[in-house]
């Protein structure tokens, strides 16, 4: 029997660790406090990153999420995720990389700036979402 500090002692790397049945409770909670307030869940996927996490997500009926990179898009997408959102301002450096991922899903960027609204439409090849960061006063 391998007890829980004899878990801890074998972890070498960071490693996800959770209470799967609370886990499991509390994307079922969520997902019904969507569904009657007549919303759609969008969940971001940054703690997690777990495709496994993910698909008891996708159990509950959610079809669209979030991310906080496109690498982590692509991992998802890799996973069956065809609408994802990458919730941090898009970079001009991936390019590429967005390119591919809008080509095989329904991608979401966000833009702070005109000048990223200029080059991506100069530089994309298949339509995305454009999503505006709007800063509120509260410089987050």
């Amino acid at each position: 029997m391998t007890t829980t500090t004899n878990l801890y002692a074998t972890i070498t790397h960071p490693t996800l660790l959770l209470d799967e049945a609370r886990c499991k409770a509390n994307i079922a909670r969520m997902a019904a406090h969507a569904k009657a307030s007549g919303t759609r869940l969008r969940p971001h996927f940054k703690t997690h990153q777990s495709a496994r996490v993910g698909e008891w997500i996708r159990a509950e009926g959610v079809t669209s999420i979030a991310t906080s990179s496109l690498r982590m898009a692509s991992y998802f997408a890799d996973a069956g995720w065809d609408d994802i959102l990458v919730a941090f301002p898009a970079n001009w450096r991936e390019i590429d990389l967005i390119n591919r991922l809008a080509g095989r899903i329904k991608l979401g960027l966000i833009v702070e700036s005109r000048e990223t609204v200029r080059f991506l439409g100069a530089n994309l090849q298949h339509p995305v979402d454009i999503w505006l960061d709007v800063d509120t006063g509260y410089h987050r």
